[in-house]
């Protein structure tokens, strides 16, 4: 599951905490606001945050029923 938010990190040389949520449609509203909470505490400096969805049969087949 968060294979995605590893590939980011590495890409961007990003070290600390990582989140991959997967809450649907609502998993990149999630990460920006879990993205703003770290900052907002003090936990991090800077977030990249967003979301991703690899549309896989399962995903299909639950939009389709």
């Amino acid at each position: 599951m968060g294979a995605t938010a590893d590939l980011i990190a590495s890409m961007a040389q990003a070290q600390g905490r990582r989140l991959a949520p997967s809450t649907a449609c609502s998993s990149s509203a999630l990460a920006i606001a879990m993205g703003k909470i770290w900052i907002q505490s003090g936990a991090a400096d800077v977030v990249i945050a967003g979301g991703t969805d690899a549309l896989c049969r399962m995903t299909f087949s639950g939009f389709q029923s």
